[in-house]
């Protein structure tokens, strides 16, 4: 889904699952979304979208810092590759993996 997006930041993830995307592209960013909705996008070029899995969302994503997800899905991930830190999670919680790759993952599927 963002697997278009290349230096960027996630900046917040809530409890509707909305993320926060800055920069880019955002005709190759939308161009992939199907079935989202888009609630703002300003100055900055900040789109919230809010719908779909997470995991899709994430899956493409590397050298990226998410820096807050709340609800049931927590996760603070900081820098990495973000493929190798989801995709052996399977319903799992991690409490804490440090070393300038943090997340707390409490209830995602991949």
């Amino acid at each position: 889904m963002f697997c278009m997006l290349k230096n960027k930041s996630v900046s917040k993830i809530n409890d509707n699952r909305q993320v926060i995307v800055s920069g880019g592209n955002l005709v190759k960013m939308f161009s992939m979304l199907k079935n989202k909705s888009v609630s703002k996008i300003n100055d900055n070029r900040q789109v919230i979208v809010s719908g779909g899995n997470l995991v899709e969302m994430f899956s493409m994503l590397k050298n990226k810092s998410v820096s807050k997800v709340n609800d049931n899905r927590q996760a603070i991930v900081s820098g990495g590759n973000l493929v190798e830190m989801f995709s052996m999670l399977k319903n799992k919680s991690v409490g804490k993996v440090n070393d300038n790759r943090q997340a707390i993952v409490s209830g995602w599927r991949v």
